[in-house]
């Protein structure tokens, strides 16, 4: 899959339950957060021509913090489309009850009656 993101774009935070992912840049810089089963995480930039691997199950995301766009090349080792091994955390989130969410946030469950519901993984974000 060939992915372009405008500056402030964002490739929604996600993980694949069955698929490894690897990551080159061909244009710009991505920002990258990965965060593994381990609790191991990570924060670093990717250049041109850097590889990125992220493990199968690893949540992550990238985005770019740059003035220009930036062009990303994501390989994975699955047959299935992306959208179809693909756990975004937008949808997630929406799956679950607004108590749920306010025992694990620490804050009062109405917070999150007004949150936007997600039915399916997001490619691209926009901060806002």
């Amino acid at each position: 899959m060939l992915l372009k993101l405008q500056p402030g774009g964002i490739r929604e935070p996600h993980w694949h339950p069955s698929a490894w992912e690897i990551n080159i840049v061909i244009s710009g810089v991505a920002a990258w957060v990965v965060i593994d089963g381990n609790g191991n995480h990570e924060s670093f930039d990717q250049h041109v021509n850097d590889i990125v691997f992220a493990p199968q199950g690893s949540f992550h995301y990238f985005e770019n913090r740059g003035p220009d766009d930036m062009t990303i090349v994501i390989i994975q080792n699955t047959s299935a489309p992306e959208d179809k091994d693909n756990i975004g955390i937008g949808e997630s989130l929406s799956r679950l009850p607004p108590r749920v969410l306010s025992a694990v946030f620490g804050v009062p469950a109405e917070k999150f009656n007004t949150f936007k519901k997600i039915d399916s993984a997001i490619t691209i974000l926009r901060s806002p």
